[in-house]
């Protein structure tokens, strides 16, 4: 156990070692009352769990290889959703 919290302590994962261990040994009576609270604080959280790393993104936006990736990601987006729907209305308008 102590080299299991060493390791996850150099990790920097130590705090969830401990969580997962506290939800193990934790009441079920103590588990019905933190429901509600918990729902409150992961739709407060949990939005700026993801905000904050994207925001730490520098991206050039205007360079000529993020621009060529926008491109592709938009064309493959569009065929992906137009082509299957293409297929589908010739199946269905033969039966």
């Amino acid at each position: 156990m102590i080299i299991s919290a060493a390791v996850t302590s150099l990790m920097g994962m130590h705090y969830l070692l401990g969580a997962f261990l506290y939800g193990l040994v934790m009441p079920e009576k103590t588990k019905e009352r933190m429901e509600l609270p918990l729902e409150i604080a992961f739709g407060v959280t949990v939005p700026f769990f993801f905000l904050l790393p994207g925001l730490k993104v520098g991206v050039d936006l205007f360079s000529s290889s993020v621009l060529m990736l926008g491109l592709a990601m938009t064309v493959c987006s569009t065929f992906a959703k137009i082509v299957p729907v293409a297929f589908a209305k010739r199946y269905i308008k033969k039966t």
